[in-house]
């Protein structure tokens, strides 16, 4: 807390307090909408907790999870789906160059390129400029940007001009948590799923599906292993088998969320929407109530900078091998 400058906190009544009008900024104009897309689903009859999910799954917001469900989303390893990144940017994108497809002209690309860029850091706004989906916003633009430009587009390249971004906007973001947890988290799928993935080929589209999920959590877990035990103090056992699940029906659910909004068929996807929440939360209920789900432990700063150190050392090694024998190979 302290490093966001926090360093004392004082209760006050609800009865002696007025709210006042204040500037339009782009956060209160973020949770104004919010706030709107809150009521219009709660007019749908969408039960209380089903509500909660779509909450924190769409926009960001956590505030109406109740204690226990954030407790089995962190136990069963399926808490990532509840912060806004790149996969919600993802689905943005693809239903907003879906709605661009009349303009799917060359001659068009940019107006189209333009108008999905502001559409996403629109709803970046809107999901409160979070570290994570900031960072998934700025990757987005500098990709479409390159694409535009037929330039060679670097992924390195991309996430260090976010990060750098992100800090010369606030450089107080990097004590964050949701910051460090994103950038180690992208980092680890860009280089470990490379690695990772090549291990196991099937011609089977579902079995190479499957796979690769899982390889997606593993380079995750394990880049962000000392970074998670040190921050929650808990390792999930069974987050992979969770994320089987939970990553392509999270995807379903916030791509449903966005075309509630369309009047004309939102009665149909409402019902839709209230069962593929229900089967979210009974697949992560379930991991959650397995015994011994997860395992306690606590670690020390020092320690977590000394296992990073040793994977930067280990991947420093192993890429100098790696180089040694390709010129081997080569002459």
């Amino acid at each position: 807390m302290s490093e966001k400058h926090i360093y004392s906190s004082a209760y006050i009544p609800s009865d002696s307090w007025t709210l006042r009008d204040s500037k339009m900024s782009f956060t209160r104009m973020g949770f104004l909408v919010q706030k709107k897309a809150f009521h219009y689903f709660k007019q749908s009859n969408i039960s209380e907790q089903s509500l909660a999910i779509i909450y924190a799954l769409a926009f960001g917001n956590k505030s109406l999870l109740p204690a226990n469900t954030k407790q089995a989303f962190a136990s069963s390893g399926a808490m990532h789906v509840l912060a806004v990144s790149g996969l919600h940017v993802g689905i943005v994108s693809s239903i907003l160059l879906f709605l661009c497809m009349p303009l799917r002209h060359a001659r068009w690309n940019v107006v189209r390129m333009l108008l999905t860029i502001s559409g996403i850091w629109l709803y970046a706004c809107i999901a409160g400029m979070s570290p994570s989906v900031q960072r998934a916003a700025i990757m987005f633009s500098m990709l479409s940007v390159g694409v535009l430009l037929k330039r060679r587009v670097s992924s390195y390249n991309t996430i260090s001009a976010a990060a750098f971004i992100s800090i010369l906007i606030n450089p107080f973001v990097f004590y964050n948590v949701s910051f460090q947890l994103s950038y180690i988290a992208v980092l680890s799928i860009l280089y470990g799923v490379p690695k990772i993935q090549g291990l196991l080929y099937s011609k089977n589209k579902i079995i190479q599906y499957v796979w690769g999920i899982i390889v997606v959590s593993i380079a995750v877990q394990i880049g962000t292993f000392p970074i998670s035990i040190f921050y929650f103090k808990q390792i999930p056992l069974f987050s992979i088998f969770t994320n089987i699940c939970v990553i392509p029906l999270a995807f379903i659910i916030i791509a449903t969320v966005f075309v509630c909004f369309i009047p004309s068929i939102s009665t149909l996807l409402f019902f839709l929407l209230e069962k593929e929440i229900t089967l979210l939360h009974t697949i992560v209920a379930y991991m959650h109530e397995i015994p011994k789900s997860t395992i306690a432990v606590s670690v020390s700063k020092s320690s977590m900078f000394v296992a990073y150190a040793c994977m930067i050392l280990g991947i420093i090694v192993f890429e100098i091998f790696r180089e040694l024998h390709i010129q081997k190979e080569g002459i």
